[in-house]
Parts: C-alpha cells; structure tokens; sequence
C-alpha cells in the first residue's frame, strides 16, 4: 500500500462560498441555531459508563503550570493527567489561549475572496498543518482539527520552538487545544483528532520510547481527558520505524493508526485496553468512525473498503470493480453515513478515478451501490483527500482546479485557484462552502459566488 496519509501543511485553505440551488440537503436540528452548544448527555453524544470523567476531575493530577518561554502558550496550559516527564499540556479555557481564525481580502481583490490571517509564523508550508480528517460535522456543525507550529528562523528550516493542535469550529472559537515544546529533555509529539464521539490523540514520550500515551474525552468537557499508557507492542509497531500516527474516536473505542505496519489497532476505552484483532497486523488505514466500528481501506489487493468492528473482527465491506481499486473512501454523516468513495486504475499511478456512493452498510451484500461520475483529474492521487457532505462531493482533479459533484445525478462544476495558488486537497464543503487547502503560502481563500450558475458547468459525466 503507498496511500498513507499525515497531517498535511498547507499554505492556504480556499473556500468558495457557492449557493448552489438543487443540492441535496439533509438539514440537522443544530443547523438553524446561531449559537452552538457542545451535545450534552442526554443528547446521547457522550458514550455511556467508559469512565470520561466529569468537569470536577478536569484537574486531577499535576497542578496547572505557567507557559513556557516560548510565547505559543497563552494563559493557563494543564499538564496531561497520569502522564509524567512529558511536556504536553491541555489548554484549560481554549478559546482564551487560541485565536479564532480571522481573514484579509485576497490579494487579487477577487469579489467575496478572503485569505487567513496568520500571525504567529511566516507565511510557509510548515508553519500550519491539517490534521486527518480535515474537517467533519459535529452536531450539525463542521468542526477542523490543525496544527500551529512556530518556527524558530524561516519554517523551511523545520527549527521548531513549539507545536499546538487545535480543534474549532471552521467560523468560530476553539473548543481544545494540546500541545507542547518541540525541543528539550521532556518532549513529546503527538497527534490529535476528533468525531462524533469526542476528542482523541495519541503522544510519543522521548523519555520511554516502548510505550505511547492514548487520551481522550467527550464533547460535553472536551479539555477533561482521561490517558492510557499502551507498549508499543501491543500497538503492534516496530521498534525501528513504528509509528503511531493518530487515532479515530469511536462510541467505545480509539482506532490507532500505525505506520511500520500500516495498520490499524483498537483501543477499547470502557476496559482501559487494547482489543485482540482478528488477524495479528490487519493492513489497513484512514480508519473513519462509524457506528458499528470503524470503515478503513483494506491493504489487501484488491484495495477495498472494509469495517473493523469494536470487537476486532474485521470484514471486506465495498469490493472494487475489476479492474479498479478503492484508492479513497469518505463518509457523508449529512446523509445517515452514506459511504462515498473513488475507484481508480494503477498503472504506477492512479488513473480512470470513477466516484460512487452507497447507503451506510455493514456487510457486503448489503451494499447497494452507485456509480456517479467519472472524474477527470490529472493529479493522479486516486481521490485521496475527498470530501462528501450533503449529497455534494469535493475533489481536486488539478493543481489549479477542484471538482463540486452532486451524488444524486452527477451534476458537477469547476472551481478554480487564485493566480500563484495550487490546490492540495479538500477541505470541507456543504450547500454554501467548498473549502480547500492550497499552497504555497499560509494564506485562506474564500470567495464567494451567488449561485452555482456562476461556476462552469462540468459535462464530463458519463454515468
């Protein structure tokens, strides 16, 4: 398999608010309200008796600690319960200490184009990273975990003081915050990421190498985490090389990715312990969160789309037409988790990508599916980094041009780059916005259009 995916630095995230008449829309109860409230309990948001703890036990352990010299940490930053001789730490009020993403014209005066506003770093590649998933609903709301990471010199020297993920809303405060300095004794790198369930993340621990730090917590006090230390063993990485790259939050579960394997394993949250999986290394990644488990990209040729339950147990779920792959796959949690995902040919690269979809199911006769569009790019990445949301699916096809695709007939149109940007991957899109990352600068694009008419049709479609 070479399809792996990290968090992935980005220069700009274009969005292009598109009011596009026709999508299909599966409006939540969340989306009229204008201020968003995290799901409580009794939403049914917050997993049942697998020991998240409550607001009261957010400062158990270590006591706050000041910020380091630094200047990324702002305010008060509280040691990571249970874990010592590491220098991560959890913002206690995120919103405080992170900034809310803000926006400046684009520099073309493009009518509606909006960059971000980056402070904190040069304008370089490295200096802002989207973590996996890029963006996803949460309570009828898009949520985006990224990375700030703060240079020491120009970021292309990769000398870095500090690194900081941080999840928010895409137009709103953040709600969690986990970071730490890169350099010294006590240091430690981690990844974090996020779901329906709650928040999650995986540290390496310089001071102990053969072990990893899991945490996680819920959405009702998303910055109150609960940790498990695991060997790397039970991970199943190598002790050269082995990576745990970063987790999916589940109802009842973590599901780590690895590299050296790559692979997936699965933490069960409620037993505070990893689960036996039905086969030693299942080769496998991109695990995406879904009720009955976790949908990941099955490694074994024919590359397909497979669900790994919470008990381990792993079956082939969407099996490629021959002669295709499955080169990417993605969830539409609009659409009752609608599967969404791109079959290509590989000829040393991806070729002849045709889009489908299919109801949520979690057998293989189950699945009824749907051929949508071919899709003419010439990036050659098998669709790696789509993005399905309701009933619109988001591809970049080439270095200066991303694809809107309606699943319900195929219906699709262009959207092109700034001049001097390239398009990296999607971000997020829905019935107004079509968010994307871009390069080479740490710049976000908006632009706004008034209708889908103002785009250029795209009449590629055969069915």
């Amino acid at each position: 398999m070479r399809r792996a995916v990290l968090a992935l630095p980005f220069a700009a995230i274009a969005v292009i608010l598109a009011r596009c008449s026709g999508v299909s829309q599966v409006p939540s109860a969340d989306d009229a309200a204008a201020t968003y409230a995290p799901p409580t309990k009794d939403s049914g948001a917050r997993r049942p008796d697998t020991g998240i703890p409550s607001a009261s036990d957010a400062h158990d352990g270590p006591a706050p600690v000041a910020p380091p010299d630094s200047g990324a940490f702002v305010g008060v930053w509280n040691p990571i319960p249970g874990v010592t001789a590491c220098s991560l730490r959890i913002a206690a009020d995120p919103a405080a200490s992170m900034p809310t993403w803000t926006w400046d014209p684009c520099p073309s005066g493009r009518t509606g184009c909006r960059v971000l506003h980056v402070d904190w770093a040069p304008p370089d590649r490295w200096a802002f990273l989207i973590r996996d998933p890029g963006a996803r609903l949460v309570g009828g709301r898009p949520y985006v975990m990224y990375e700030r990471v703060y240079p020491i010199g120009p970021p292309s020297l990769k000398n870095f003081s500090a690194a900081i993920d941080v999840l928010q809303p895409l137009d709103g405060p953040p709600v969690f915050a986990i970071g730490g300095p890169i350099q010294g004794p006590d240091t430690c790198s981690e990844a974090a990421s996020f779901g329906e369930y709650g928040v999650g993340f995986v540290a390496y621990v310089a001071a102990d190498p053969s072990t990893r730090v899991l945490g996680w917590s819920a959405w009702a006090t998303p910055t109150s985490v609960t940790t498990a230390v695991v060997s790397r063993s039970d991970l199943g990485i190598l002790a050269n090389g082995g990576v745990a790259q970063g987790t999916a939050v589940g109802k009842d579960d973590l599901f780590v990715r690895t590299f050296a394997p790559l692979s997936v394993a699965v933490f069960d949250i409620g037993t505070r312990s990893m689960i036996a999986r039905a086969a030693a290394s299942i080769p496998a990644e991109q695990p995406d969160a879904v009720p009955d488990g976790a949908f990941v990209l099955d490694g074994n040729f024919p590359y397909a789309i497979a669900l790994l339950k919470n008990d381990g147990t792993y079956a082939r779920v969407v099996e490629p037409t021959a002669p295709h792959l499955v080169t990417w796959m993605t969830v539409d949690r609009s659409n009752a988790n609608a599967i969404v995902w791109i079959e290509s040919d590989d000829q040393g690269v991806y070729v002849n990508p045709v889009l489908w979809t299919a109801p949520y199911a979690t057998t293989a006769g189950a699945v009824q599916r749907t051929k949508v569009a071919m899709i003419a790019e010439s990036v050659h990445t098998g669709g790696r980094g789509m993005i399905a949301n309701h009933g619109v699916a988001l591809n970049v096809v080439t270095s200066d041009t991303a694809l809107l695709t309606r699943l319900s007939d195929g219906a699709g149109w262009r959207i092109t780059s700034e001049p001097g940007r390239r398009f990296v991957r999607p971000l997020w899109v829905d019935d107004d916005e079509a968010w994307i990352v871009t390069e080479p600068d740490v710049l976000d694009m908006r632009v706004r259009t008034e209708s889908c008419a103002s785009l250029e049709p795209h009449s590629e479609y055969p069915r």
